[in-house]
């Protein structure tokens, strides 16, 4: 088990790679939308140690950045941290670059939008869709711009 996989509490196995095939990356970093090739077989530590923005030994970003992913529905989950939690300033950050995120990867009005991730008990499923609070659909999201964002955001609730 390497230094990521300790931290996440989740050991990349057969299908753990598969999950990570199955959907697309993303970061927002140094105000800067990122988004990984498709189809790569490993966690946001891996690509970020890759770019070089991170060591196993110094990986800190990983709980700064707002970072995600787009399941192979078009379905767009974003979070922060080694444990995939939001909070206000997390959704602000990444609503700002959401047209951005759907423009680049050509997403439907139709994809829905979730909040942090909900990892399994045994840490071996890496997060379980079921349960997961649907918070907007990309549609609701797109025309709302600026500080209208939290008036829209309360409305909801």
């Amino acid at each position: 088990m390497d230094e990521f996989e300790k931290k996440y509490g989740i050991v990349e196995d057969k299908k753990i790679k598969d999950f990570h095939k199955s959907r697309r990356m993303f970061c927002i970093h140094k105000n800067k939308l990122f988004v990984a090739e498709p189809n790569l077989e490993y966690s946001h530590a891996v690509w970020f140690e890759k770019e070089g923005w991170i060591s196993k030994q110094k990986d800190e970003l990983i709980n700064e950045v707002i970072r995600g992913m787009v399941d192979y529905k078009g379905d767009i989950y974003f979070y922060r941290g080694y444990n995939f939690e939001i909070d206000k300033n997390v959704e602000k950050m990444f609503f700002a670059y959401l047209k951005e995120l759907v423009e680049k990867l050509n997403l439907k009005p139709s994809s829905k939008i979730f909040g942090g991730l909900i990892i399994g008990n045994d840490k071996k499923i890496l997060c379980n869709f079921l349960n997961q609070k649907i918070l907007y659909f990309c549609f609701g999201f797109l025309d709302v711009q600026g500080t209208e964002y939290l008036n829209w955001r309360s409305s909801l609730t």
